[in-house]
């Protein structure tokens, strides 16, 4: 009797794995993880179920069709990224990485979120980053790292498409932040990532829009952590780029 109804239990599961995977080979939902684009903290689903993802055609700015099953997808959670045109609730396209080679600076990142209790469903791992560099925590050039970035082109260019806004501080106040907030806390999280053999001494610096303060700061975080660059994103009720 117990091996009857352990066979008839295995049929059941069996059936409903089936019937899962072909709801969403056939385009009838797809389960995606949530990104933080804003405070870490907010309450959100860790993953969200995007409906009729296959069936919906999504476009580059040439028009030109893209194959989205090349790439890892995420929902976009909170308005840091507003900057660089990703809105709460996009759909993100994202492209893996394989080595520090293949980042071309600057890029929009998701990177995954450490230091909270992994069974925690209410709370996005992932986050979204605008990434300007690569720092080593062995090596004294941070400084001079920030300022490589304040004085590109491409900083520059953000800061005039956006300095109506009143968002951005000023180059001391920017660096003095990184180094009095972000960075202590990051050698705090990662006591010992100024040893060259560690594996946090390699570190991307980013920029976020802090939405509460209304403030452009840096941030750091592990090249590890970095899941891949935002090749596309979309409005849910959106397929052009």
């Amino acid at each position: 009797m117990f091996w009857t109804f352990l066979a008839i239990y295995g049929l059941l599961f069996l059936a409903v794995l089936i019937a899962f995977a072909i709801r969403i080979h056939d385009g009838k939902g797809v389960v995606v993880c949530t990104a933080a684009a804003g405070d870490p903290h907010i309450v959100v689903p860790h993953a969200l179920h995007v409906v009729n993802l296959n069936k919906k055609g999504f476009y580059d700015k040439d028009g030109g069709i893209i194959d989205y099953e090349m790439f890892q997808k995420y929902s976009a959670a909170g308005w840091s990224m507003l900057l660089a045109g990703i809105k709460d609730g996009d759909l993100l396209f994202v492209k893996p990485y394989d080595n520090s080679s293949s980042m071309n600076f600057p890029c929009v990142v998701v990177i995954e979120r450490e230091h909270f209790p992994l069974n925690d469903l209410n709370t996005a791992h992932y986050k979204v980053r605008r990434s300007w560099a690569i720092c080593r925590l062995d090596r004294n050039d941070i400084g001079e790292v920030l300022e490589q970035i304040i004085n590109s082109d491409a900083f520059k260019e953000l800061y005039e498409k956006n300095k109506d806004k009143n968002c951005f501080l000023k180059e001391e106040d920017m660096k003095s932040d990184f180094f009095n907030n972000r960075l202590a806390k990051y050698v705090q999280d990662y006591p010992t990532c100024k040893n060259v053999k560690d594996s946090n001494n390699i570190a991307v610096i980013s920029t976020t829009l802090d939405t509460k303060q209304n403030i452009v700061h840096f941030s750091i975080h592990p090249y590890r952590c970095v899941k891949g660059e935002v090749k596309y994103s979309f409005g849910l009720q959106e397929n052009a780029a």
